[in-house]
């Protein structure tokens, strides 16, 4: 295997998604799956009276000895909003539905919540392992916010260009001190593509995925001790953005950051075997504070995370005066299936391909993804003729609807 996941042949009583990312990489058994945290994946098959799980389904492909295409796993778009994986033996477990009671409605209390349940995250993973080094990797307030917390153990901040000269600035001027700041370009680094793309399954567009060499190097450098720190959706949480759009804003995370920034913590675990978390999705902010509040409350405050920072370094913070975006590096996210294939191949995987059937789909998908670019939004001379012509249609053929802020109609099943 070009990834190392042990197996581990006793059958335990229950695994959650939080806590199989908190394991060493490996293939396990349990009676029972659960996946309560709508951000980390976990995939199964069952196997007589249990279930074999892991964080790879590449890993549980080698563990079931055979691959069994899936032709509805395509890569024509970023991410794949579904619960299928490339092998049609294999799920991603379903994440528990999960919505709020609505009654934190001030926001006074939200942020004060949410300032002392990141702290207590820091803590509880500082604590839970001890000796390692803590590398987050920033971008914008979300990952920022992160440092400010009181901390004991070793940080290392990593940040890609355009981000890098805006982030060291903020540390230094924000007095924040971290074991070492590593600047890293945004040039394209091919070196670990075939692991990126065997540990990611295919599920998230390769063309996004930064610095993984960089990191491999980190943790090596520190004896496999460490954890990664990504901020993810924070924002999605304190700050307006297009989740707030959709008719269920509790989708929009089980079905886009679960299974695409999801897909990312998961190809950063399997590639490095070190924990890849985020406190936005600590399992008591989940209770404490996202299943309790109203997330709408954004629309009458703005943007709260410069106050969450505040109380977190206990006076008001110096933000960078922008956030830009790195550009995608220049991959062919289309190229991942026939290098996940050929690699099962090469190590000597029995695969049921299913060409036509697969190549079927794909075009479909396409010729679709087309059509929807066209018709979803009144942005083009061509669109302002297609909306409204697809609205009516959408009327009397419902799989023509749009579905453009309706996450849940847009699962492939």
């Amino acid at each position: 295997m070009r990834l190392s996941f042990p197996v581990y042949p006793a059958v335990e009583a229950e695994i959650g998604n939080y806590e199989l990312f908190l394991r060493p990489n490996g293939v396990y058994r349990t009676r029972r799956v659960r996946a309560d945290n709508y951000l980390y994946p976990m995939y199964a098959y069952q196997d007589g009276g249990a279930y074999t799980v892991s964080t790879s389904v590449y890993a549980l492909i080698h563990a079931k000895r055979r691959f069994v295409r899936n032709p509805k796993f395509q890569t024509t778009h970023f991410y794949r909003p579904s619960f299928l994986t490339i092998d049609a033996q294999i799920q991603r477990v379903r994440t528990t539905r999960r919505r709020s009671t609505r009654e934190l409605t001030d926001a006074g209390p939200i942020i004060e919540l949410g300032a002392r349940l990141i702290q207590a995250y820091v803590t509880e993973i500082e604590t839970r392992f001890p000796g390692a080094v803590h590398i987050l990797l920033m971008g914008g307030k979300d990952s920022e916010n992160i440092i400010l917390a009181h901390r004991s153990s070793r940080w290392i901040v990593v940040s890609g260009e355009p981000n890098a000269p805006l982030n060291e600035a903020f540390l230094r001027e924000n007095g924040v001190a971290v074991e070492r700041f590593i600047a890293r370009s945004n040039e394209t680094d091919d070196a670990l593509l075939t692991e990126e793309i065997l540990a990611s399954d295919c599920s998230f567009d390769v063309a996004h995925f930064r610095w993984t060499r960089a990191l491999r190097d980190l943790v090596q450098e520190h004896g496999g001790r460490a954890v990664i720190w990504m901020g993810t959706s924070g924002d999605g949480t304190f700050a307006k953005n297009n989740n707030h759009r959709d008719v269920d804003y509790y989708a929009v995370h089980d079905l886009h950051v679960g299974t695409a920034m999801g897909v990312w913590h998961q190809m950063l675990k399997n590639v490095l075997n070190v924990p890849v978390v985020s406190p936005y999705q600590s399992p008591r902010f989940l209770d404490e504070l996202f299943y309790r509040f109203d997330p709408l409350f954004v629309f009458r405050t703005g943007d709260v995370r410069p106050q969450v920072g505040a109380r977190l370094l206990g006076h008001p913070v110096a933000y960078p005066p922008r956030n830009p975006t790195p550009a995608p590096w220049a991959r062919d996210r289309a190229k991942s299936i026939p290098a996940y294939v050929r690699q099962l191949k090469r190590e000597g995987i029995p695969c049921t391909t299913r060409p036509v059937r697969s190549w079927a789909r794909g075009r479909w998908e396409a010729a679709w993804r087309t059509l929807d670019a066209l018709s979803v939004k009144r942005r083009s001379p061509v669109s302002r003729v297609l909306a409204p012509l697809r609205h009516r249609a959408g009327r009397v053929v419902p799989a023509l609807r749009n579905t453009r802020h309706d996450i849940a109609a847009t699962e492939i099943r």
